[in-house]
């Protein structure tokens, strides 16, 4: 048999031209099985020969691993099955273009995610074994799953749409693999259904931790722009450009179970990127008002209104999973559904679990001015019993003899020396009126902030 060593496919002994790409015969060369052993990707001769992209069954790389199939296509990399010829068993090979591969400064920044990469041991993680970063061709070893991807998975049902039990239970499991990689201090990046495989028994395997970000880098730098990668599932910090946190996993594990619930991402027609800054996510149909107050906490645009901790996301989604009508749905207070924009704005008891940092800030904020407030009245009683005791010592001494002997100038010493001996007994008083003013000018910050943001919110209909 015969292949095209432009596209790889293969041709009919006798054709003059590959019939998928249309390349002469003379760039047609005989392949076998005999001859697969001596076909080696690090040939010098071949690189360039054959696409990277385009790799036939049979192809072996570094003397290693043959190809089998391949298994999906990205820009900058694609995925085959093979088989390592060093321990006898099926893996999957994400092997990179040439224009990665040449990004000297990408090619680093994967060698050094790989390191992290190749720590993260979780059932639900696809385990990375090698990341090869040297010679022509720059590839990952990774551990081959059988099944498909979410994005596959969705499409088999119907509607494209997968029903809300079985969303809770695979959002459940995908929550586990981030909470542990959280823990290793990971952060994905870039969560969405092509990166989540579902095996054949229903478990869940995250993969692609680290190294899409380092591809978004290398697409940024040789197409010369800003920002890349998957728009639709990004976080605003994200598109910004700024550092981000576990809080940006958590927003594209939103939109995840937000398109497997409603057969899109929340923003996927017209102006995306000023959707994502501006525009809430539509309630999506036919789920309860509880996951869809959930998916609108994750979707938040400031990322401290969202969950802060994969852990809480797990407790209610554990809870959910138990039956319907699910326990999520007691703690939802209040829906106010925007009936011009089919929108809901989520009040309820899960905004309990915003931002830690943000909730420490205000409960101290609001002890301190109770303190403050209790300060002030101790403070005004002590300042009334100072000036009553203060008069009555000056009444009293007016008509003691001894008094009214001394000069007008040792009067005056003498009315010093009783107004300090008052002030000092009271003098814990006036720590109190002090530390009431402070506690007055924080209730009037905390007033200004609140009277602000509702004004710039649009008033009460907000």
């Amino acid at each position: 048999m015969a292949f095209c060593t432009v596209c790889g496919k293969d041709v009919s002994d006798g054709a003059k031209y590959c019939p998928n790409c249309g390349t002469p015969q003379k760039d047609i060369e005989l392949f076998s099985s005999e001859k697969s052993n001596t076909l080696k990707a690090n040939v010098p001769n071949l690189y360039g020969a054959v696409n990277l992209d385009r790799l036939p069954a049979g192809y072996v790389i570094n003397d290693r691993y043959e190809v089998k199939e391949k298994l999906g296509q990205g820009g900058f990399a694609a995925v085959y099955r093979v088989f390592d010829r060093n321990v006898e068993t099926d893996k999957a090979l994400k092997v990179f273009i040439e224009a990665f591969s040449n990004d000297k400064e990408a090619v680093e920044d994967l060698r050094r995610e790989g390191k992290i990469m190749m720590n993260l041991t979780h059932e639900r993680i696809v385990r990375i074994f090698d990341v090869h970063t040297k010679g022509s061709i720059k590839y990952i070893d990774m551990e081959y799953v059988e099944g498909k991807s979410l994005a596959d998975y969705k499409l088999a049902c119907p509607d494209r749409k997968v029903p809300e039990e079985k969303v809770l239970e695979l959002g459940r499991k995908i929550a586990e693999g981030l909470e542990y990689a959280h823990s290793k201090r990971v952060i994905h990046k870039d969560l969405k259904p092509h990166n989540i495989l579902v095996t054949k028994d229903g478990e869940v395997k995250i993969t692609d931790f680290g190294i899409s970000d380092c591809i978004r880098s290398s697409m940024s730098r040789i197409a010369n722009t800003t920002s890349s990668g998957t728009l639709a599932y990004m976080a605003p910090e994200q598109v910004k450009g700024e550092d981000v946190g576990v809080e940006v996993d958590i927003y594209g594990f939103g939109v995840l179970l937000y398109e497997l619930l409603a057969g899109h991402p929340p923003f996927y027609q017209g102006d995306i990127h000023y959707q994502i800054f501006n525009e809430p996510a539509q309630r999506i149909l036919d789920v309860s008002d509880a996951i869809n107050g959930f998916i609108s906490i994750c979707l938040e645009k400031e990322y401290c209104n969202r969950y802060n901790d994969v852990k809480l996301i797990i407790n209610e989604l554990n809870l959910a999973n138990k039956k319907f009508p699910t326990p999520i749905q007691n703690n939802v207070e209040k829906f106010e559904e925007d009936n011009n924009k089919n929108t809901v704005n989520y009040r309820g008891t899960l905004q309990k679990t915003k931002h830690k940092k943000k909730g420490i800030v205000w409960r101290v904020m609001v002890v301190f001015v109770c303190i403050g407030i209790l300060a002030s009245s101790i403070g005004g009683v002590g300042v009334i019993r100072y000036s009553i005791e203060y008069e009555d010592v000056l009444n009293q001494i007016k008509n003691d003899s001894r008094y009214i002997e001394l000069s007008f100038s040792d009067k005056s010493i003498a009315r010093e020396q009783i107004k300090n001996s008052i002030q000092n007994e009271y003098a814990y008083y006036d720590f109190l009126a002090l530390f009431s003013l402070g506690a007055i000018f924080s209730l009037l910050v905390i007033i200004v902030y609140y009277t602000g943001r509702w004004i710039i919110k649009g008033g009460a209909g907000k």
